[in-house]
């Protein structure tokens, strides 16, 4: 399998099973124009032999029978005769011969996606009617600059699929293509007008089309520094804090005791890290998922054996303590803060009492225990990063000050 220019998947060779024999088929396009873009030509040679069950007598064959099949692609010689090989004379038939392969006239680019130029809601007129409008490469930088907004729900396409990357600033499909982004205080999608007909296939572009909304707030400060004023400005996105935040507290965690104290995601969890977000909208399946993902990015991920090392004296009174007791009962023996401890409670007791079972009394009971029955899962998640975020700031300034230069 490939990709194509535009991000779709393609069949290049297919493995699979018939009559009991095990069949490959190969794209004719693709090899041919493979062949084309290396000036070649394939030549087949087939020596292909069947070994009957009755002599020729019994298949009312006299004796050797030979027909030759030829055309300008290829050239074979069919035969039946006596089998020389086993004792019963039994008849065998041979294909042998050769054909060719001719690659097309012209090598094809299969990474050239098909363009398009969609048209792009970028306000509204005095009769109260959308403005669509498109753009064209000599339209000129301020037409390409016009701001295009969109539902956040157009990058859920995106999250689903380890085809695409999403960041704070991006989203790309493998090398083939990717486009610049922004989320405005309004939790719109900003895009440029230009950068939409030029970096995107076309159905790319019929694909954002669906979630293109009228212009509410306007581009960030941070997109105003960066885009117009050539300034380095660092993001004050929530999730893209929190992710510095962890890495900045791993290392220094590290650093002082030797081990990380949220071991590595293994290879089936890898996409975890770039996939976790404040969801895109107030769905409970979007709320779940990244309930699920936090979980498993920190509490699951305790390395609770290297902590029992260094506290196996104050856990006597902890009968079958779990991973988050142990990490408490550390910071207490470290006279370290322990305000993460409520934060990383918070996601399990979500996970384990309604995202990864059924939904009963327990999860109803923490719902109104952490004050999601008052507010929107968006809004919740939202608050958990930045509450995760500022305890983790907060013990990496204790660290690196406890470690010294």
């Amino acid at each position: 399998m490939t990709v194509d220019g535009a991000g779709e998947t393609v069949d290049v060779v297919r493995i699979g099973n018939e009559d009991m024999h095990k069949k490959i088929e190969i794209s004719a396009w693709f090899l041919r124009n493979y062949l084309a873009c290396r000036n070649r030509v394939l030549v087949r040679q087939h020596d292909n032999r069947i070994h009957g069950d009755r002599t020729l007598a019994e298949l009312g064959i006299d004796s050797f029978m030979e027909r030759k099949l030829d055309d300008s692609n290829y050239m074979f010689d069919l035969a039946v005769d006596d089998s020389y090989w086993t004792r019963e004379r039994l008849a065998i038939s041979r294909l042998i011969g050769k054909d060719l392969v001719w690659p097309f006239g012209k090598c094809q680019d299969i990474l050239d996606f098909p363009e398009g130029h969609c048209e792009f809601i970028v306000g509204v007129d005095d009769q109260g009617a959308n403005i669509k409008t498109s753009y064209n490469d000599d339209d000129g930088p301020r037409r390409f600059l016009i701001p295009v907004y969109f539902k956040r729900e157009v990058l859920k396409k995106y999250y689903d699929s380890d085809k695409y990357k999403v960041n704070q600033d991006c989203v790309s499909c493998y090398s083939y293509w990717s486009i610049p982004i922004d989320i405005n205080k309004a939790d719109l999608v900003q895009v440029y007008l230009g950068d939409l007909i030029t970096k995107l296939p076309i159905k790319e572009q019929q694909h954002w089309q669906i979630y293109n909304v009228l212009p509410e707030g306007s581009i960030t400060e941070r997109r105003q520094a960066r885009d117009f004023d050539a300034l380095f400005v660092d993001s004050n996105d929530v999730v893209y804090r929190f992710k510095e935040s962890l890495c900045n507290f791993q290392e220094g965690f590290e650093k002082l005791f030797g081990f990380r104290l949220f071991r590595p995601l293994g290879e089936d969890d890898a996409d975890i890290e770039d996939n976790v977000r404040v969801p895109l909208n107030d769905d409970s399946e979007e709320f779940d998922k990244q309930i699920l993902y936090l979980a498993k990015l920190l509490p699951d991920s305790i390395d609770k054996g290297q902590l029992l090392k260094r506290v196996s004296a104050e856990r006597k009174g902890l009968k079958e303590p779990g991973s988050i007791e142990i990490l408490e009962v550390f910071l207490k023996h470290e006279s370290l803060p322990d305000d993460i401890i409520n934060h990383l409670r918070r996601v399990q007791d979500l996970r384990s009492s309604g995202v990864a079972h059924r939904k009963g009394r327990r999860y109803t009971k923490n719902v109104s225990k952490y004050g999601l029955d008052k507010t929107s899962g968006k809004e919740f998640i939202h608050k958990m990063f930045v509450d995760i975020t500022g305890a983790l700031t907060t013990l990496s300034e204790l660290l690196e000050r406890r470690h010294g230069p």
